[in-house]
């Protein structure tokens, strides 16, 4: 009789010290879920999803251009256009940032006459002032805008180059710093 009760007893232990267990094998999932979530790189969730398009007003349409084959002639307003994509399920904070890298350098702030920065069709910023020049490149940084959460957003940067600009090829490259999620 001992020796039933002794084997009764030996296959309710395992049952009771599994049932025990789950709750905290459950807490510790849904820790590192939680963890992992929230210290997911950013900037593989939040991107510029496509190559910018660049355009030129031409006095009455956007017109595309290849910066590579097209000449960028004093008084031209010139526009990049890039699609950003949020696939976090938070909102991400950025600063946008673009580059301009003059064929004939070295850059100058005089080449440029206004720069501003417009993001998903409401939000507009004269970022003209806000220059770093390297050599034949200079650069213009918006402040912090803040992408809702799972989407996607048009945003541009509109150049208007100087009068008396010396026409050369331009490349125009767009960043995204410092993505951060809000939480």
């Amino acid at each position: 009789m001992l020796a039933k009760l002794s084997k009764k007893i030996a296959g309710i232990i395992p049952v009771w010290l599994i049932l025990l267990t789950l709750p905290v094998m459950g807490a510790t999932v849904a820790f590192f879920t939680a963890f992992t979530i929230s210290n997911v790189e950013v900037d593989k969730w939040y991107e510029i999803t496509e190559e910018p398009k660049v355009q030129r007003w031409d006095g009455s349409n956007w017109v595309d251009i290849n910066p590579e084959e097209d000449i960028i002639y004093g008084g031209d307003t010139i526009r990049v256009v890039y699609t950003i994509e949020n696939r976090a399920n938070n909102p991400v904070n950025a600063i946008h940032k673009i580059i301009i890298t003059e064929e004939n350098g070295p850059a100058d702030s005089d080449d440029i006459d206004v720069v501003v920065f417009k993001y998903d069709a409401v939000q507009e910023e004269d970022i003209s002032e806000t220059q770093a020049i390297d050599g034949n490149s200079i650069s213009y940084t918006t402040s912090e805008y803040t992408h809702s959460a799972l989407g996607s957003a048009e945003a541009y940067f509109e150049i208007t180059f100087d009068p008396f600009f010396e026409p050369q090829h331009v490349d125009f490259e767009v960043q995204l710093v410092n993505p951060s999620v809000v939480e």
